[in-house]
């Protein structure tokens, strides 16, 4: 951000866009924290957390909404066949978090 308000863009060498921005050593903590997560709250847990000086915040973690989980059969065959009809849309995100509630695709 600028000091006037708007937005600054800046253009980042390759090398660096390209870099993992956590460590191995920090993706391995995280992992062990959602097994604890998921473990002490008995479900699985969407968490928000953060890391600041080496330490790991949970900032948020809540029951996963969409845990109707599909069989192998669904997740390698779901897609297999086209759409009924030329008016027909078909969507795989996760609308359910997006638009929690009742959404219309109107």
């Amino acid at each position: 951000m600028t000091e006037e308000g708007g937005t600054k863009e800046e253009p980042v060498k390759e090398k660096v866009s390209r870099a993992w921005c956590l460590s191995k050593e920090e993706v391995e903590s995280l992992g062990k924290v959602g097994i604890l997560v998921e473990s002490s709250f008995g479900s699985a847990r969407d968490i928000e957390w953060a890391i600041s000086n080496d330490n790991i915040f949970l900032l948020q973690a809540r029951p996963i909404t969409t845990e109707d989980k599909p069989t192998d059969y669904e997740i390698v065959h779901g897609l297999d066949s086209g759409l009924l009809t030329e008016n027909e849309y078909l969507t795989i995100a996760n609308v359910g978090e997006v638009f929690p509630g009742s959404a219309s695709p109107f």
